[in-house]
Parts: C-alpha cells; sequence; structure tokens
C-alpha cells in the first residue's frame, strides 16, 4: 500500500512536470509531423514511393523519445544554474529528485536503444553516434565554464546534435549508407537544422524586462536587430533548399512555397514591429507565425501523393 502511495505520488509530480516543461502532446504532434515529412521525402527520394509505413511510426517513436531525454539530461546538466537563475523551474524548486530523472531518462534510453537495433545496422550505428554527442553534450564537452563564457561557441556545439540526429532519422527510413551518401540527404538534414534553429531562436525570445543576469537568450547576446537578421537568413534558406528538394524528386512546390513564403513574410513584418516597439503582441506573434511557417514546410510532403 505504502510502494503503491509513493508510485502514486512520482506519476504526479512527473506529470507536473511535463507540463510546466515539457508538452507530451505538442511534442508528440511536433514529431510526427517532421516524421512524416523525413519519412515521405526519404523514401520517394530512394524508392519513387513511400515503401514502409512501419518507419513513419519509428521515425516519430524514435524523434519524441530523444526530445524526452535531451530534456530530462538538460535539467540535469543545467540544475546549479537553474537554481540561481530560474528557481522556479520545477527541478529547481524541488518537485523533482535528479534520482528519479536519471532513472526516468534510462528507461527512455533504453527504448530509443530498441527501435535503433529494430530499424537495423545502418540506423544502430547512427543512434550511438548521436548517443555519444548526447553524451558529450550532457557533460558540457568537459569544458563547462569555458563554454558557457562563449555563447556563440556554446550554442554551435549544442546545435551540431542536429546533424546526428536526422541522419539517424533518415536510417530508419532508408538502411544503406550509400544511399544516404548523397548530396540530397546533406542538403535535406541542412535544412531540417535550420527550421529546428529557427523554432529555438524564436521559442527563447522575449522583451527586455523578461531577462535576467544569466543572458541565455540570443536577443540579450546578439541584439534585436542581429537576431532577427539571423531568424530572416534562416528563413530564406529553409525556402530554397525546400524547394531544390522538390525539384531534385521531380516534384511540384510552388504552391507551399508562396504560403510558406507568405507566412515568413508575416514573421518578418512581426519581428519589424518588435524592433521598432518590444511588446509581448509582437513576440506572440513571431513564435506563432515561425510555427506555422516550419509546419507548412514540413506538410510539403503532401505534394508527393497529390
Amino acid at each position: 500500500m505504502k510502494n503503491s502511495i509513493i508510485n502514486y505520488k512520482i506519476i504526479q509530480q512527473f506529470n507536473q512536470y511535463f507540463q510546466e516543461r515539457f508538452s507530451l502532446g505538442k511534442f508528440l504532434l511536433l514529431s510526427f509531423i517532421f516524421s512524416i515529412n523525413i519519412s515521405f521525402l526519404s523514401q520517394y527520394f530512394a524508392w519513387g514511393h513511400l515503401q514502409s509505413t512501419r518507419s513513419i511510426f519509428y521515425t516519430a517513436l524514435a524523434l519524441f523519445l530523444f526530445l524526452v531525454r535531451l530534456r530530462l539530461w538538460d535539467e540535469i546538466k543545467d540544475n546549479e544554474h537553474d537554481k540561481i537563475y530560474y528557481p522556479n523551474r520545477p527541478i529547481a524548486r524541488g518537485l523533482l529528485p535528479i534520482k528519479y530523472i536519471w532513472r526516468f531518462s534510462f528507461l527512455i534510453l533504453f527504448m530509443e536503444l530498441t527501435i535503433s537495433i529494430l530499424g537495423g545496422i545502418v540506423s544502430f550505428v547512427f543512434f550511438i553516434i548521436l548517443l555519444s554527442y548526447s553524451l558529450l553534450m550532457l557533460k558540457e564537452f568537459l569544458a563547462r565554464e569555458w563554454l558557457r563564457s562563449r555563447f556563440t561557441m556554446y550554442i554551435i556545439a549544442h546545435e551540431l546534435s542536429i546533424v546526428p540526429l536526422f541522419f539517424y532519422l533518415i536510417s530508419l527510413n532508408v538502411a544503406s549508407f550509400s544511399s544516404i551518401n548523397n548530396m540530397f540527404f546533406y542538403l535535406f538534414v541542412f535544412c531540417l537544422g535550420c527550421e529546428t534553429f529557427l523554432i529555438e531562436i524564436v521559442r527563447k525570445t522575449r522583451i527586455s524586462e523578461q531577462e535576467n543576469q544569466s543572458r541565455d537568450t540570443y536577443i540579450s547576446q546578439y541584439g534585436k536587430k542581429v537576431t532577427s537578421i539571423i531568424i530572416c537568413i534562416l528563413g530564406v534558406f529553409i525556402i530554397i533548399v525546400r524547394s531544390y528538394l522538390f525539384v531534385i524528386i521531380g516534384k511540384a512546390f510552388w504552391i507551399w512555397g508562396i504560403l510558406s513564403t507568405l507566412t515568413f513574410l508575416m514573421v518578418m513584418l512581426s519581428l519589424i514591429k518588435f524592433i521598432k516597439k518590444e511588446d509581448d503582441r509582437y513576440i506572440k506573434d513571431i513564435n506563432n507565425y515561425a510555427v506555422c511557417f516550419v509546419m507548412l514546410m514540413n506538410i510539403s510532403f503532401l505534394s508527393l501523393i497529390i
């Protein structure tokens, strides 16, 4: 009886944690949209059609589990930092002991390993590379203070995890090293990386009054104008590369190209308004339009079946 009460309490604590720090429904939907896009484009390029629907499930689950584990390991890595600068965050305020975060992350890791093995030798190799890089990130590349004092280097080191992640997800759909070693997939990973980085930047965009001494946002480091320029450059890269990928496959992209370009113009307009006047309304507009832009890019796979 006592054990069941304790277990129920832990479940409640994890539920509270995920509500505050990691919306399971939101990220599950995001994982599915990204993954169905990855599966369709990868398989259509490799074989000219969708060869395996099961790969979509593997890809979505693999991405979702990675995001959950990354969130948990970030909590462990940033625990001391959060106690100083973000004391109201669930782990920092003691909602969950770190030991439970470790245990749950190892359960997630076991499921990830299982999926990589089911995907075949190629996906297993890419997963080991991804896991190795994740462990380096957890240990902050054995240079914690050096990296934290160099914001740009810190961001580059952590964002590079996108490369093994997306090659791993592609390998769950195209189980051949020779097939993956192609300019199409290099460009595809670059495009996915730009989309992910774009979401990361706008997610951390906030007004000056909400900044703290940690200065761990792009605007606090680079200013509003430079950050806005980075966002615009990423958007242009995404539109150009996505369009070229569909040219390679031999499918029309102009409808999605127009819709996504118009949506990104709204992102740019919101950025201009934000530069002129800091207001939460413009921050919300930037976030909403940027998310819509990336979602449009990722549902463009419909061009392959319509």
